[in-house]
């Protein structure tokens, strides 16, 4: 009894004889004729019509390369390819070529890894910090306990700034010692571990000082004040702080330079002192307490 061909012994042989250009049976059943030469006039519907070739080289190219299996084409192939030495290299970095109107200086790689770098990351200017840190009190803060009315004194700490110690009078209230009371400030489903670090600004590991140019470039700025007893307030804020209030231990602040955390400090007091003014309560007293009290922390 004759063993019955397995289903892949029929299809390897199909697929060898249609390389081959032999006539073979499809899985249709239907019957597949073998390749045959091309004919005297070109069949094909090219624009090109094939009437650079003449019948000879036709029927050489059919016997050595379309009636041939894959296998055989590639040698054919290989047999006709010319190596040829590279003339130039595809990669590598080059310089821009001289254009007409632009000269090439040394500076436009460095520019280039910069615009490179700006793609990847972005740069965090003062402005930018200042839309972050209200973005974030909006998000994360709640100050409702903090009623300005009724505190004179308040102490923060950069060990646990979630926390601030607020007080009514220091001292005595009648025969009882007032104590600091602590305050939460975050919402309640906000913690430190979900505000976001700024990494972009590098971390300043010395005691920065502010030199006394900067001071009067920030006393400079305030003539651009319009009410008078502002300018005396702010003038008088700057000038009579003695140096060793001003150089403030700044390790804990990702700062650029001495200029930006000058204005940070500048902006620090003015916000205090617009808080003040509009909440109606006497400026000067109230703005040293709040100086003071961070001063001692």
């Amino acid at each position: 009894m004759e063993k019955p061909v397995k289903k892949k012994v029929i299809v390897r042989k199909r697929r060898e004889a249609r390389e081959k250009g032999q006539p073979y049976i499809n899985s249709r059943g239907k019957e597949i004729p073998a390749k045959q030469p091309p004919a005297e006039q070109a069949s094909c519907s090219c624009k090109y019509e094939c009437k650079n070739i003449s019948s000879e080289q036709k029927q050489l190219l059919f016997l050595e390369f379309y009636k041939v299996d894959e296998e055989s084409q590639g040698t054919y192939l290989l047999n006709h390819i010319q190596m040829l030495p590279i003339g130039r290299r595809r990669h590598g970095t080059y310089e821009n070529p001289a254009e007409s109107g632009h000269s090439y200086t040394n500076c436009d790689r460095d520019f280039g890894v910069i615009e490179k770098k700006r793609k990847a990351a972005k740069a965090i200017t003062p402005k930018d910090l200042e839309a972050l840190v209200a973005s974030l009190a909006k998000d994360y803060l709640n100050t409702k306990d903090l009623t300005m009315s009724k505190i004179s004194h308040f102490r923060i700490s950069h060990k646990n700034p979630s926390t601030v110690k607020v007080a009514s009078v220091l001292g005595l209230e009648g025969d009882v010692m007032v104590a600091w009371k602590k305050v939460d400030v975050l919402k309640k489903n906000a913690n430190l571990d979900n505000v976001p670090d700024i990494h972009d600004l590098p971390k300043i590991h010395f005691k920065s000082k502010i030199s006394r140019e900067k001071k009067n470039d920030i006393l400079g700025m305030i003539d651009y004040i319009e009410k008078e007893e502002d300018k005396d307030f702010y003038r008088a804020l700057l000038e009579n702080k003695d140096e060793e209030a001003c150089n403030m231990e700044v390790s804990g602040i990702d700062v650029y330079d001495q200029s930006v955390f000058a204005f940070l400090v500048s902006r620090v007091y003015v916000f205090m002192t617009e808080t003040i003014l509009n909440l109606g309560l006497t400026p000067r007293r109230k703005l040293m307490n709040l100086v003071s009290s961070l001063e001692r922390d």
